[in-house]
């Protein structure tokens, strides 16, 4: 079975199509896709990488059923899948405590902005994600959050040659309606690439 191809600058994505029962043709309840860079010539020197995750209507349901403190260490069990954006970026919820998250990744080449560095955008999920998992292990099952307020310090630039970044979130403070947190970014020597702190809402089931 041929995959559908969009042809944008420099890459090419390609989707893995659904069987005849309407599941992707790889495993039921997964999506894949295949990004492949190349320059404007078409050089044999493009970068493949392939990405599959699963239903995030899934994860989605069983975040509404379990308090969060559960739900998160029953993801870095590998019991519930990782949500898409971690698959895609490809950093990974390594703990879960009570108003503390971990969040790891080993920055690559896929990271990289156009002037041949690690994108911003990839300190700024890692914060976001840490900081916005802090706050779900404080809350009860049927309470969930979204973000509505996030400020990012980049202290150091990373490349595909930096080691492995651990993002360490906390909760400062949680109320009824809002809670606050922070998270720095951190190499395995202790040395500090972004800070962020963060507000979030909370909202009833």
């Amino acid at each position: 079975m041929l995959r559908p191809t969009i042809n944008v600058p420099s890459s090419s994505i390609k989707l893995t199509p659904p069987d005849a029962q309407g599941q992707p043709s790889s495993t039921a309840g997964e999506r894949e896709i295949v990004i492949t860079s190349s320059n404007e010539s078409g050089h044999a020197d493009a970068r493949t990488r392939t990405v599959r995750w699963s239903d995030p209507s899934l994860g989605a349901s069983a975040a509404k059923e379990m308090a969060g403190l559960d739900y998160l260490q029953a993801i870095v069990r590998g019991e519930i899948a990782r949500a898409p954006m971690a698959e895609l970026m490809g950093y990974s919820l390594t703990e879960a405590s009570h108003g503390r998250a971990v969040v790891e990744i080993d920055p690559g080449e896929q990271h990289y902005n156009q002037i041949g560095s690690v994108h911003a955008a990839l300190a700024s999920a890692l914060l976001d994600s840490a900081m916005g998992s802090a706050v779900l292990s404080t809350l009860p099952a049927g309470t969930g959050y979204t973000t509505v307020e996030l400020h990012v310090h980049l202290v150091r630039a990373i490349t595909a040659a930096t080691p492995r970044l651990r993002c360490i979130g906390e909760v400062v403070h949680s109320g009824s309606r809002m809670a606050t947190a922070e998270a720095r970014l951190l190499d395995q020597d202790g040395r500090l690439y972004a800070q962020g702190t963060e507000t979030c809402l909370l909202m009833g089931s």
